[in-house]
């Protein structure tokens, strides 16, 4: 990158800090959700820039549409933002390297590779909630494949959820899958047991009861050994009495943490060695 190159970048990272920023749109978006006004949030996501900022609408939309019960609708933003995201990630970060070192909003903003996990969490919730139990084990199936590639990622932040391994055990025995919803179950069980110091809860007796009930339906008598009997603090769990049943409440609180935009200045002196000498390394 020439001299004259990175001066442009700043010169328009200067012109676009004039401008209204998603961050902005974001607590206008969350006012709107905190009083269900969902019609007034999604009037505010397509305020967003979709030059910049496209993938940050969609997942944004996507999430807004399943909170209406528009489920539909909600896989359809949802599975174009995985798409986008999918030939975003692929480009050359060589092309847009000074771009991304003086400001996120010179180019569009590609995400993390993880946050995908959660587009593959609400399209399976949708497809089940549409009552396709078939679309939602083919969502669970792929997010089970980013959860087990992720942490192999070079210089990966990733750290394996427990409760998406749990959901998606509920799938597949939802489904008649059980022996990939005991893969799920087990793989649940071990990530709470990895992360319960930084989690700060131990292992759930109601995941611990979801294995051993769907272990002893594959006739798999060893967790039974090894948990004992987790169901007996679960009240009501396995009740088979006439009218009574099992219901799984999903509860969302709050919202997951903004990232904060910080501004680098480089200033580069007349008689420097050529920007293309420098070795420029990112931190995301």
């Amino acid at each position: 990158m020439s001299h004259r190159s990175i001066a442009y970048a700043l010169a328009a990272c200067l012109l676009l800090a004039g401008c209204g920023t998603y961050s902005e749109k974001a607590v206008l978006i969350k006012d709107a959700l905190a009083n269900d006004d969902y019609p007034k949030a999604l009037e505010q996501t397509e305020k967003i820039d979709k030059g910049s900022s496209e993938l940050l609408y969609l997942y944004e939309k996507g999430l807004i549409l399943h909170s209406e019960g528009r489920y539909e609708e909600s896989n359809t933003a949802l599975e174009a933002a995985e798409l986008l995201h999918e030939d975003l990630y692929t480009k050359s970060l060589t092309r847009e390297a000074g771009a991304y070192l003086v400001s996120d909003q010179v180019t569009s903003f590609r995400g993390e590779a993880f946050e995908t996990t959660f587009v593959n969490y609400y399209k399976m919730l949708n497809y089940w909630y549409l009552g396709s139990i078939e679309g939602a084990q083919v969502e669970a199936r792929r997010l089970n494949d980013k959860i087990k590639f992720l942490p192999n990622i070079e210089d990966s932040v990733y750290v394996e959820s427990p409760f998406l391994e749990w959901v998606t055990g509920m799938i597949f025995e939802e489904g008649r899958d059980r022996s990939s919803a005991d893969v799920s179950y087990r793989r649940a069980v071990d990530a709470y047991e990895k992360q319960s110091a930084w989690l700060g809860i131990a292992t759930p007796n109601l995941l611990l009861c979801d294995l051993v009930s769907n272990a002893g339906a594959l006739g798999d008598r060893d967790a039974q050994m090894r948990y004992g009997d987790p169901c007996s603090t679960v009240t009501g769990y396995g009740n088979s009495a006439q009218g009574v049943a099992n219901v799984t409440l999903f509860l969302e609180c709050g919202y997951v943490a903004g990232k904060v935009s910080r501004e680098l200045v480089v200033p580069i002196y007349k008689g420097e060695m050529d920007a293309d000498d420098y070795n420029l390394s990112l931190i995301h």
